[in-house]
This record gives C-alpha cells, structure tokens and sequence, in this order.
C-alpha cells in the first residue's frame, strides 16, 4: 500500500503539468462566443475574472468589451472561457468545482479532465480525485488518524467512467476497494448512477453494491439532489437506503448547504436516520489544486 502511495502522488504531479485548457482550446471557444454574437466570462491564470462581449480575436490574443472599459489578452494567460448564454440563469457562473459528487456518493457527471481534486471530511479523512479524460477519473482516498500508524489506517482506490452524457443527462459507473486494519481481504464496491440537470438543478439516482470474499450484498440505493441558489450557494441533499443483508432497509439522510468558490467548495450539512434521535454536524471541504 505504501507503494501505491508514491504511484500516485507521481501521477498527481504529472497530471498537474496538464492542467488549464490548451490554448487551441480557448481560441475555439472565443472565436465560437463571437461567431455566435454570446458574451463570455474570462477566468485567467492569475485567478482574475473578466465578463464582457468580444472585440477583436487572433490565435495570440483577444479584445474584451466590459463594463469596466475595454481589455487586450493575451490567449496563453487565459485558463478557461465561460460562454455566456442569456436564456440560462446560472449562465456567466463558474462552474461548480465538485459538481462530480453529492456529500459523500458520486453524481453522474465527471470531474473535469485533467483536473486534481482534494476533499477532506471530518479532518482525518482524505481523498484525491484526478480528472484522467472526459469520460474517466481516478480516486485515491485514506485516512490520517494520528498514533495508530500507517498499517492501521484505512485506504481506498478506484475509477470512474461516463458511459452516456447529453446536456441534461450524465450516467457513469465507478468501482473503488477499500482496505482495512487487521484485515486480509479488502471489500470492493461498483455502484452506477444517473444525473438529470436543468440549468441550476440537478437529480442523482444511483444503485449498487459491495463484494467481498463472503460473497456480494443486496443492493444500495442513492437519490440526491443539487439546486444552486447562487454562483456561490446551492443546498444539497442526499438519502442513502442501506441494506441489512436480512431483508431490511435502512435510510441514511443527509442535508445541507454547499458553499461553492471558483476552486473550492465547502458542505456543511446534517446526516440523520430514523435509527437514531439525533442531527449530527456533516463537514466537507474540497479544493481543485489547479
């Protein structure tokens, strides 16, 4: 497992060389927006955002119209083009950097291509998300517990691939197996799951289950949703219906907020069950390293 700990730290950094849009890519974009007459949102290198209607555009730069004056730049400084669209609400807003996952389950859409994602829960937990191809990622997750040492600490590997996608509907399949303390054998899980989006709404259903030496279990059920308020807020929802292995089902409820950055995001939610009296605090933290 240590072994598997550099694999990907390597990748990780290798993957980060690759990370913004190719310049080709953003010419395509900008000379699209103005072929099209749509204004567009410029998201640089530096972290800047500028939103106006396109003046002039060459391979080596592009002239943008905002209400703040008008402004040269240079293709290569420029990390990501938002095409504005005025029939659609959330259109000019920065993509949700962690629109690939409900609060602890996958949504239906992909991780951007390319893109390194870290997210930690409760601290002690940790997880890379890596963006390999439009249609696939890969997740390395572990857990940081101080004074028990490396061997005694919990790992998870896997993959994620999108077999369908339009405009309003994403469904992908992801496997990831999990290794545990004084245990021989891990536990493996494949789930599938389908995204339904509507401008700032969107629906997951998903299903799945675990394998293990002792055979697999009955399935699990996933239904969340996402409905972004803002650029910056959305509340989220999610109900995980857990299998006993006896015949019975048993909800998990989660519900909450989602605090949405240009490349981080923040859930702060409750999780509940009708097991147990009680609402306990659910914290998230994620951001896209590139």
């Amino acid at each position: 497992m240590k072994s598997w700990i550099s694999v990907w730290m390597s990748i990780l950094l290798g993957i980060q060389l690759l990370a913004a849009q190719t310049n080709g890519d953003i010419y395509e974009q900008l000379s699209k927006a103005k072929e099209e007459g749509l204004s567009v949102r410029l998201e640089l290198v530096s972290g800047s955002g500028y939103r106006g209607s396109i003046e002039s555009l060459n391979t080596e730069e592009v002239t943008l119209n905002t209400a703040d004056g008008v402004f040269t730049f240079s293709i290569s400084k420029i990390n990501e083009v938002i095409i504005i669209y005025p029939n659609r609400r959330s259109s000019g807003w920065y993509k949700n950097p962690a629109d690939y996952r409900l609060f602890i389950t996958q949504s239906g859409k992909m991780a951007e291509p390319k893109g390194i994602y870290y997210q930690n829960t409760y601290i002690f937990f940790s997880n890379f998300t890596i963006g390999i191809a439009d249609n696939f990622s890969a997740n390395l997750g572990f857990s940081t517990v101080p004074g028990i040492g490396i061997d005694n600490q919990l790992f998870n590997i896997g993959g994620k691939l999108q077999v369908f996608e339009t405009n309003h509907i994403a469904l992908s399949a992801n496997g990831t197996y999990y290794t545990f303390p004084d245990e021989s054998e891990g536990v493996g899980t494949l789930f599938g799951t389908a995204t339904f989006t509507q401008d700032v709404f969107s629906a997951t259903l998903g299903t799945g289950f675990a394998f293990g030496t002792e055979g697999s279990s009955d399935p699990l059920f996933i239904v969340g949703g996402q409905l972004r308020t803002s650029e910056r807020f959305g509340l989220l929802t999610e109900t995980l219906f857990i299998p006993d292995g006896a015949g019975e089902v048993y909800p998990l409820f989660f519900l909450g907020g989602r605090f949405i950055g240009r490349k981080t995001v923040f859930d702060l939610g409750f999780l509940t069950s009708n097991e147990f009296d009680a609402l306990i605090p659910f914290l998230t933290a994620s951001i896209k390293l590139n």
